[in-house]
C-alpha cells in the first residue's frame, strides 16, 4: 500500500505518534507495579510473548495462520497479540518451573533465560531464515512452531554452557541446584548476549553489507545455512569487539554495560525501522545508509535512556543504581525491552499503525 492509497497520518508525524502512544502506554503500564514485580512477573510474561511476535511477524509475515492473514484492522492486532499471549501462557509456566524450580515470584534463572531466547530467536529468524527447519518442512505452521522451539533449545544449551550463578550465592534467591555453573559469570554472558542481538539489528541497518555484493558474484551464499553462518561470523566479531573492549578488558560493569549500550540501542533500532519505518534514509545506499542509520540509533539510543530514567525517578523514586541490586537498571531494561517492545511491536505491525493508518494494512 503506498502513502497516497492509505489514510490517517503519514511518516514522520505517523511514527511520532505512535512513539507517544506506545511509550505513554507503557510507562503508565509500568507505573502500576513495583520494581520488584515488573522485574519479575511482568518481565516473565510479557518477554515470554517476544519470540513468538518475532517469529509471527518477520519469521511468517504475519500470513499465519489463516485467521490472522484473513482478519482486518484492529482484528488482526488484536490476534496477533492473542497468539503472543497463548505461547506466553505455554512458555512462562514451563520456564518458571523447569529452569526457576517453581520458585515464586520468578527468579533470576528464569528471566535471563527468557532473555536469552529473544536474541536467539532474533538470530534464527533474521540470519537462518527459519533454517533447518525450513529444510524440513514448508508449511508455515511447521517452521512456526519448529523455529519457536529450537530457539529454546538453544537458549537452553546456552544457558548451561555460559551462564553460572555464583556470584549469587548467600543470597536468598540462589538455590545450588539451579544453577547450571557454566563457564561465566551470568551477567558477562547475559550482556554478552543481548550486545550480540544489537549489533545484528545494526547490522540489518546495513541490509548485511557487504554480504549482497559478495551474493552477487557468488549466489550459492544467499543459501542458508551458509548466509547465516557467514552473516553470524561478522555478528560475532563486531560483537567480541563491542563488548570485549569495554565489559572485558576495561571492566565495565556487564549490567550497567547491557542496559546503557545494547539495550538502549536495540530500542533505537525499533524506533528507526519499526516506528519511523526507515523514513528519512530511504534514499540512501549502503552502506552510506546503514552509517546514517547507525548514528541516528545511538543518539535516539542516549535520548530514550533520559527519557526512561526520567520516568524512573517519578514513577519509582528512590531506586538504586549499580551492584549489588542493580534496580534502576533492570526497571530501565525491563521497562525498555520487556514492555515497550513488545508494545511497539504489537500496535505497529500487528496493529499496522490503526488507527494512525487505516486500510488494508501493511502487507
Amino acid at each position: 500500500m503506498t502513502d497516497r492509497q492509505e489514510r490517517g497520518l503519514r511518516q514522520p508525524l505517523r511514527g511520532a505518534a505512535a512513539f507517544v502512544v506506545t511509550v505513554g502506554a507503557s510507562l503508565t503500564f509500568c507505573a502500576f507495579f513495583s520494581s520488584a514485580t515488573l522485574g519479575s512477573w511482568i518481565a516473565l510474561v510479557f518477554i515470554g510473548m517476544v519470540p513468538a511476535m518475532v517469529v509471527l511477524d518477520l519469521g511468517l509475515g504475519l500470513g499465519f495462520p489463516g485467521v490472522l492473514a484473513r482478519a482486518s484492522q484492529p482484528a488482526k492486532g488484536l490476534i496477533f497479540v492473542a497468539l503472543a499471549a497463548l505461547v506466553s501462557a505455554v512458555v512462562s509456566p514451563l520456564v518458571l518451573y523447569g529452569i526457576g524450580g517453581g520458585v515464586t515470584p520468578p527468579n533470576p534463572f528464569a528471566i535471563l533465560f527468557l532473555v536469552q531466547t529473544v536474541p536467539v530467536t532474533l538470530v534464527l529468524v533474521l540470519l537462518f531464515r527459519c533454517w533447518p527447519v525450513t529444510a524440513l518442512s514448508k508449511r508455515p505452521g511447521v517452521v512456526g512452531a519448529g523455529t519457536l522451539v529450537l530457539a529454546y533449545a538453544l537458549t537452553w544449551v546456552i544457558f548451561r554452557v555460559f551462564f553460572d550463578f555464583g556470584f549469587l550465592k548467600g543470597t536468598p534467591v540462589y538455590l545450588d541446584r539451579l544453577d547450571p555453573k557454566g563457564l561465566f559469570a551470568a551477567w558477562q554472558s547475559a550482556a554478552f548476549v543481548v550486545t550480540a542481538g544489537a549489533v545484528l539489528l545494526c547490522f540489518a541497518l546495513f541490509d548485511f553489507w557487504p554480504l549482497p555484493a559478495l551474493i552477487a558474484k557468488r549466489p550459492a551464499v544467499a543459501r542458508e545455512p551458509l548466509f547465516g553462518l557467514l552473516s553470524g561470523a561478522v555478528v560475532l566479531l563486531v560483537t567480541l569487539a563491542v563488548w570485549g573492549i569495554p565489559v572485558g578488558l576495561a571492566g565495565v560493569d556487564p549490567v550497567v554495560f547491557m542496559t546503557r549500550v545494547p539495550v538502549a540501542v536495540i530500542f533505537g533500532v525499533f524506533i528507526v525501522l519499526t516506528l519511523f519505518e526507515g523514513t528519512g534514509f530511504t534514499r540512501l545506499t549502503q552502506p552510506l545508509k546503514g552509517v546514517a542509520m547507525t548514528a541516528a540509533v545511538l543518539v535516539l539510543a542516549v535520548a530514550v535512556q533520559v527519557l526512561y530514567g526520567a520516568a524512573a525517578g517519578v514513577i519509582a523514586p528512590g531506586m538504586k543504581a549499580g551492584a549489588p541490586s542493580y534496580e534502576l537498571e533492570l526497571w530501565l531494561a525491563t521497562s525498555m525491552l520487556g514492555v515497550t517492545f513488545p508494545v511497539i511491536v504489537a500496535f505497529c505491525d500487528g496493529l499496522g499503525f490503526w488507527p494512525l493508518r487505516r486500510g488494508a494494512g501493511r502487507r
